[in-house]
């Protein structure tokens, strides 16, 4: 899923339908002002939902000679190291402002990280279909965007019904069925 599909979305249901047919068919100039409002408000959802909702974790191979992995080596912007194995097992670890140091040369670090921003309408949105699907997304784009442009009423029932989809998936996600016991 691309940023546009998102931005599709949220456009039409702020009322910009040539704007979103314009998105559609990739014909858009790059200067876009309404555009680029969009994509900030794009940021701060994707954002808020990496904060507060579902975190943004990956795991990936780094190898050291010296046994330090500086953060600049890593694919994404470390939050927080969540893991970190070597040879399939778990492997301490300590954390510095920079780096983190193991006494393994190769291994298997996951990781929390940060949202990075939106550059324009073809990037990866953060979050797979599975998690949150383009609709769900465009009505936090529309929430924020509403609320910037001094649409107050759009505002809330934009967030109302985007807290209830996040809160769904949420309630879906932790939704787990005990086994039953016989007494």
């Amino acid at each position: 899923m691309k940023v546009k599909d998102v931005l599709y979305y949220a456009l039409i249901m702020c009322g910009k339908e040539d704007l979103a047919a314009s998105v559609h068919s990739g014909k858009i100039p790059a200067d876009n002002a309404e555009i680029a409002r969009f994509i900030n408000c794009y940021d701060l959802t994707v954002t808020e939902l990496s904060e507060e909702v579902e975190p943004l974790v990956i795991t990936e191979t780094l190898t050291s000679d010296n046994g330090k992995y500086y953060y600049t080596s890593f694919s994404k912007p470390v939050k927080q190291i969540l893991k970190v194995e070597a040879d399939g097992r778990k492997v301490d670890f300590k954390t510095f402002y920079d780096r983190i140091e193991v006494a393994a040369g190769e291994i298997s670090v996951t990781y929390d990280y940060r949202a990075a921003r939106a550059q324009g309408l073809n990037d990866d949105v953060e979050y797979g279909e599975d998690v949150f699907s383009a609709r769900v997304l465009a009505l936090g784009v529309a929430a924020e965007y509403s609320l910037i442009a001094g649409m107050f009423e759009e505002a809330k029932a934009f967030r109302q019904r985007y807290e209830r989809s996040v809160e769904s998936y949420v309630l879906s996600k932790n939704n787990v069925i005990r086994a039953r016991r016989w007494a």
